[in-house]
């Protein structure tokens, strides 16, 4: 069972765990999405690595 949620008429989420909500519409889903779902989840890590290698290359070659 997943928590979902609808909006009432005011427009505030009300949860529930059901999948239709009372005027029987589809409820959504009230969590995140999952981060191994993340095509590009790569990409920062990527960069963040290879600037990481740049900046300690460049301290190296100063000495």
């Amino acid at each position: 069972m997943f928590l979902q949620y609808y909006l009432n008429a005011e427009g505030d989420r009300v949860y529930t765990l059901k999948k239709v909500d009372p005027s029987g519409q589809l409820t959504c889903s009230a969590h995140p999405a999952r981060f191994a779902d993340d095509k590009y989840s790569r990409h920062p890590h990527h960069h963040q690595e290879t600037l990481w290698r740049l900046m300690t290359h460049a301290s190296q070659a100063s000495l």
